[in-house]
């Protein structure tokens, strides 16, 4: 994936993270969503992407590989604020792939590599939040 983000906080940490819903049909309303993540309907696998502290034009480029098989990298998942990491992508031809951008506060310098390689990373004291996502169907 190669993400041209815009928008972002200056200053502020985020990540980009691969969402992927293996059993798109098992989702709730057809329609798979962060319910479903939470619900594990779907067959859902949560991998990071990749992480960056936004510079002063609010913009960021982010890219990042997720091959068929992945159960694991660094870091695989979301941790306890989503349970399980997931199979990993089973079949790409089938998935339905969310892109999902996430800010993790204002950098702070002593846990900046967190913030920009783990899904709660600087969180307390800052606040986590979704804020930017695509959706990719097969």
């Amino acid at each position: 994936m190669t993400v041209h983000a815009t928008g972002l906080t200056p200053g502020h940490a985020h990540t980009i993270w691969f969402v992927a819903f293996n059993d798109p049909g098992a989702c709730s309303d057809g329609i798979c969503d962060v319910q479903d993540v939470l619900a594990n309907r779907g067959v859902p696998a949560v991998r990071f992407g990749a992480g960056h502290v936004i510079g002063d034009s609010g913009q960021a480029n982010f890219g990042g590989h997720l091959a068929v098989g992945n159960t694991g990298g660094p870091p695989c998942a979301a941790g306890p604020a989503l349970g399980s990491c997931g199979p990993g992508l089973l079949d790409a031809r089938t998935a339905v792939v969310h892109l999902v951008i996430r800010t993790h506060g204002a950098a702070i310098p002593e846990l900046v590599n967190d913030q920009i390689s783990s899904f709660n990373g600087g969180c307390p004291p800052n606040a986590c939040a979704n804020v930017q996502f695509a959706e990719h169907r097969p």
